[in-house]
């Protein structure tokens, strides 16, 4: 007897956190609900990675390892079992480099990263150890590094490294051009084709034959606003996005124009975007300092919204990209894997559901959880902001019966001590014997 009740324990405290659900798309007439609950997500902690303040970047090798940046420990790798720093050349902590501040790889498996004070790759040495190589102290006098570094971008196989008065291209690890500017560089971006750099009190410039070449339609409005990540539609058309003034079209005609896409303009603005990648689904991830994850369609409408409410450690999002699988990985303060599968799935206490669950039901377009703990209503979310709940309705004696059966427009339920309806939220005794 000791043991069935130990599993059943077991049983409830499983459920309560994992009720797997299939998304249903659920309208009704006049209001529209949105029968979700949250995605599956890993997190891992400082304490876990052995790390202080924020990783700034991540990615995937070949391999399936993750690497990450960290302000403080520089470049480390993550095997699913076991955090590894990357060493230099001779042996040290890559964090004597500054903030490691972009990670990026090229078609031929090369990593690319950058510091604060320097920027070069990592290889595998002959004992299967990162080291990392330095390609900026190689660099020619006239074109030493001598302003903060903040950005690598990989284009095809040409690696963009950004200071804030520097572009440096490389290709198979040799420098094939330098460009410097007067005024402060702001960002580099890629989208799948094309390059671009957005430079302070210029505008908008794109990588043709080489070199960066001024978008003139784009001066008069991003000459003083932000361009934080960009994006290729599918009719062609660039999105930009930009925390102050949100999101804009370059046409293929080369026209700007203010994109129509009033909610995703507003989080953007008011959580501000940071950086952002293209899913292999197409869908648009955007990462805010505020807000955690931003998903969009094609079509600009918000698909999904990923935040401390409904699963992450801290809404700071600094980097994110796709693995082999799917998943999508992120960095914050610590690191964070979502099983991005937007078919399924899950609901838990966060969504007031507890107990152990006997029971799933749709009555009259109402879809009904029975639990050892009670009879609940789903109240599903109207819009993506919110977070679907489940009301009880007081059927709260202990049962592991599974009798709940819809009567006209009320639902009946038996315990082991009595049978009961429920109708409209209120819970009225029919017999207290059962």
């Amino acid at each position: 007897m000791k043991f069935y009740l130990n599993l059943y324990y077991v049983l409830s405290i499983f459920v309560q956190i994992f009720l797997i659900l299939l998304c249903f798309n659920f309208s009704a007439a006049g209001q529209r609900k949105i029968e979700t609950g949250d995605f599956f997500i890993s997190n891992y902690n400082r304490s876990f990675l052995n790390t202080y303040s924020y990783n700034f970047s991540i990615l995937q090798d070949s391999e399936g390892i993750i690497y990450y940046g960290n302000t403080q420990k520089g470049v480390q790798t993550f095997d699913g079992q076991k955090v590894r720093p990357v060493s230099d050349e001779k042996g040290g902590p890559t964090g004597g480099f500054g903030r490691a501040l972009g990670i990026d790889i090229d078609s031929k498996k090369t990593i690319y990263a950058l510091f604060q004070l320097g920027f070069g790759y990592i290889e595998k040495n002959r004992f299967n150890e990162p080291i990392y190589y330095s390609l900026s102290d190689k660099l020619p006098e006239k074109d030493k590094v001598n302003s903060t570094l903040w950005m690598t971008k990989v284009l095809n196989d040409t690696i963009i490294f950004m200071s804030e008065n520097s572009v440096y291209l490389y290709k198979e690890k040799k420098l094939i051009g330098v460009e410097h500017y007067k005024k402060v560089i702001h960002n580099v971006m890629t989208t799948e084709k094309d390059a671009f750099l957005r430079v302070w009190g210029e505008g908008l410039f794109k990588l043709i034959n080489g070199k960066f070449t001024l978008i003139p339609s784009t001066k008069e409005i991003f000459a003083q606003n932000r361009i934080d990540v960009i994006f290729s539609l599918d009719n062609g058309d660039i999105l930009l996005i930009s925390r102050n003034i949100g999101l804009w079209l370059l046409k293929k005609d080369g026209r700007l124009e203010k994109a129509k896409s009033d909610e995703a303009d507003q989080y953007v603005k008011f959580y501000e975007s940071f950086l952002g990648n293209r899913l292999k689904d197409g869908t648009i991830l955007i990462s805010t300092l505020k807000g955690g994850l931003l998903f969009i369609n094609n079509d600009l409408s918000i698909k999904a919204i990923l935040t401390e409410e409904n699963g992450l450690i801290d809404n700071y999002i600094a980097s994110t990209f796709q693995d082999r699988n799917g998943d999508v990985w992120g960095a914050n303060i610590g690191l964070f894997r979502v099983d991005f599968d937007t078919t399924l799935t899950y609901f838990s206490p966060k969504n007031k559901l507890r107990g152990l669950v006997t029971d799933v039901l749709r009555h009259n377009g109402t879809l009904y959880v029975r639990t050892v703990r009670d009879l609940y209503t789903f109240v599903p979310k109207t819009n993506i902001f919110e977070q679907s709940q489940f009301v009880g309705n007081k059927v709260n004696e202990l049962s592991l019966s599974k009798a709940t059966l819809p009567f006209d427009d009320q639902i009946i339920t038996s315990n082991s001590f009595s049978i009961k309806t429920t109708k409209n939220g209120k819970t009225e005794v029919i017999s207290p014997l059962y």
